[in-house]
């Protein structure tokens, strides 16, 4: 496969241009949704670090983090078995969304009571804030999953952007205006998510599929789904998160602040893994009910690996402008720390590529050794690293941690799916970025903006020499997918 020729990867991609087609139009979609989230973020990140003080950003997106790792415990991830039940043919969709809402339903209570005894016996003073916004976030995602497996794409996606706004609009009101705090922050989070979900139960006519509840052979197969990957949503949270926590514990709230703040700047190269996956999950899900002998999925692993490089790249070169330009006042120090950040985030988006294998051949249970192994390594190594290390023993724990997850999920799903790798491409890649995130890292500003510049060029050159006549087959088929949608 590493010397296959032009001419044969363009008549590959002619031979596969219904796969393709259907996995660029996704990708389109899901690109410019998630590209105007990500600006709407962008434009929130200075707006927080101008009018929140340091210690209370660090406090409010402590809660908003812990509602990540709350939620999926919530509703017991079973949207996940609503997205991947009704994209099988002639599914339920009735019963699928009964059965989500009635394991909400269930919850409901349960939630409340916890939040009652952390407010009461811990006093812990976001207790009631932090569970209306698990709660709004468990609807909005059981909503949003279902419009998506429903082929509803478009209005999956304009749902994320609407919440953006949203959450732009209600931090003005509430942090500008009433300059609300922490409160205001986690109400603005909490009034997004309630006016997302109702766009999604409006636009998507969802109130028609209401009033079905799943038999219960089929209610116990959604929950055999979804509870192996609890597990995994929790091993990511500790893998992704809870750093956080640690520097908090031993740095204090203002430090977490800081660092909270730097980590904003990997969720760049999230973006584009999470507009891939979006995609990604429908495509990979599809091909594994027929028959693959893998080199379609080859080319794309290829193909998605080369282009999170270079975004990565570029945006690690451009890390203390860009800190400049979006960080202010003492949260302009964390820019040191960026590009060990982006670092992991890039092999946490190979993770996420063998993710949808797993998810695709409903062998959820497999996902949770990966995950426990790339948390583990992750918990250990925060808690070695954050005391004698301060703020770099952190991103170096989540790195190590991101690594053992990859290395694991690549080696066991060739169970069931095998890839030929390009090795000396893909290597020679990563091994460019792992340069260029030290030298950016340990030279002064503008050395080190010379030097990411001059590595995120010979990556592309790279990527180019390999992939261009594929890139330009694939932009013609985003061209007449944009045509045909037009017309």
């Amino acid at each position: 496969m590493a010397n296959e020729e032009p001419s044969a990867i363009i008549k590959d991609a002619r031979s596969n241009a219904g796969k393709y087609r259907s996995l660029a139009s996704n990708t389109l979609i899901f690109t410019i949704g998630n590209a105007l989230v990500k600006l709407i973020q962008l434009l929130l990140l200075p707006l927080y670090t101008s009018y929140m003080a340091t210690s209370d950003y660090g406090v409010a997106e402590l809660v908003n983090n812990l509602s990540d790792f709350l939620y999926p415990l919530f509703c017991l991830a079973i949207y996940e078995s609503v997205f991947r039940f009704l994209m099988e043919k002639d599914a339920p969709k009735e019963e699928l969304l009964g059965g989500g809402l009635l394991v909400l339903l269930v919850t409901i209570p349960v939630g409340a009571l916890v939040s009652g005894v952390a407010f009461t016996f811990f006093s812990y003073d976001q207790a009631w804030g932090c569970y209306i916004l698990v709660l709004a976030v468990s609807v909005r995602m059981l909503l949003a999953q279902f419009a998506r497996g429903s082929g509803e794409v478009t209005r999956f996606a304009a749902s994320g952007v609407l919440n953006a706004l949203f959450l732009l609009l209600f931090d003005v009101v509430f942090l500008v205006l009433f300059d609300g705090g922490v409160s205001g922050y986690v109400l603005a989070l909490v009034l997004g998510n309630c006016c997302s979900a109702c766009y999604l139960f409006v636009s998507c006519k969802i109130w028609r599929c209401l009033g079905k509840l799943p038999n219960r052979r089929l209610l116990m197969r959604m929950l055999a789904y979804s509870l192996p990957m609890l597990p995994n949503q929790l091993a990511w949270w500790f893998l992704n998160i809870f750093g956080r926590y640690v520097i908090l514990a031993f740095q204090g709230s203002v430090a977490a602040g800081v660092y909270t703040a730097a980590s904003k700047f990997p969720s760049l190269v999230n973006f584009m893994s999470s507009i891939f996956r979006q995609a990604w999950q429908i495509s990979a899900a599809k091909e594994m009910d027929g028959e693959n002998d893998g080199s379609y999925f080859s080319k794309v692993f290829g193909l998605f690996l080369s282009f999170v490089v270079c975004g990565s790249s570029l945006v690690i070169a451009l890390t203390e402008p860009l800190a400049r330009l979006l960080l202010k006042g003492d949260f302009y120090e964390g820019w040191h720390i960026v590009p060990i950040l982006m670092l992991a985030a890039l092999i946490g988006c190979i993770s996420v590529f063998f993710e949808a294998f797993y998810t695709a051949a409903e062998r959820t249970g497999a996902l949770f050794v990966s995950s426990v192994a790339g948390a583990a390594v992750n918990v250990v190594l925060a808690f070695c690293l954050g005391g004698s290390f301060g703020i770099w023993g952190v991103p170096l724990a989540t790195l190590a941690g991101q690594v053992a997850n990859a290395v694991v999920r690549m080696v066991d799903s060739r169970r069931f799916m095998r890839l030929d790798y390009e090795v000396a491409l893909q290597a020679a890649l990563v091994a460019a970025v792992i340069v260029q995130v030290v030298l950016v890292s340990i030279l002064p500003a503008s050395a080190g903006l010379v030097a990411g510049l001059l590595l995120f060029a010979i990556e592309v050159c790279l990527t180019w020499r390999r992939y261009g006549a594929v890139t330009r087959r694939v932009l013609m088929t985003l061209l007449e997918t944009i045509t045909a949608k037009l017309k």
